[in-house]
C-alpha cells in the first residue's frame, strides 16, 4: 500500500469500527447503499449523505458507525504531493460533457449510463461497471443512472 499514487475501490462495510490509516493520503468516500453511514474523522463527526462525495485526510484516526447494519461505499485515495482527486457525482438525464485534463474515470453507481466518443462510438455501463475514458475532452455521458466522475490530475 506505499507505493499507489491513487486506488479506487467499492467496500462492503459490515461492521462499525476503526478506518485503516493512510499518512500522506487523500481520501474521498461516497456512500451508496445501506441504512445510514458516520465518520468520526479527528474526532469531527459526519453522518454521511446518499451519493455526496466526503473528503478527508487519510492520515489522522477515523471510524465509521453503521447502527442499521452493513453499507456500501465508494473509496477514492490519492497519494498527496503526487495525485489529487475531484469526485462528483452526477445523475446524467442529459448528455454532460466529460471535458478535463488528466485522467477521468467512470464508476456507475445505480442504474446504467451510455459514455459518447466525439465519432460517434457509445459504451454502455451498468453498476459497479468502471471505465477509463482517454478521449474525454469530446465525450458525453447520459443516462437514468448515478455515476461518479472521477478525475485524477498532478
Amino acid at each position: 500500500m506505499a507505493d499507489f499514487d491513487w486506488r479506487i475501490s467499492i467496500a462492503d462495510v459490515q461492521t462499525a469500527g476503526p478506518f485503516s490509516t493512510f499518512d500522506g493520503v487523500d481520501r474521498t468516500i461516497v456512500w451508496l447503499e445501506g441504512p445510514a453511514m458516520t465518520l468520526t474523522v479527528a474526532g469531527a463527526r459526519s453522518e454521511l449523505a446518499r451519493y455526496v462525495p466526503f473528503s478527508f485526510d487519510g492520515g489522522v484516526p477515523t471510524s465509521c458507525s453503521i447502527p442499521g447494519g452493513p453499507t456500501r461505499d465508494l473509496n477514492v485515495m490519492t497519494r498527496r504531493g503526487r495525485v489529487h482527486a475531484d469526485v462528483e457525482v452526477l445523475r446524467p438525464t442529459v448528455p454532460v460533457p466529460l471535458a478535463g485534463d488528466g485522467v477521468l474515470l467512470l464508476v456507475v453507481l445505480r442504474g446504467s449510463v451510455t459514455v459518447l466518443a466525439g465519432d460517434g462510438t457509445g459504451t454502455s455501463l451498468a453498476v459497479s461497471d468502471a471505465l477509463q475514458d482517454d478521449r474525454a475532452t469530446d465525450s458525453t455521458v447520459q443516462g437514468d443512472g448515478m455515476v461518479a466522475v472521477i478525475r485524477l490530475g498532478g
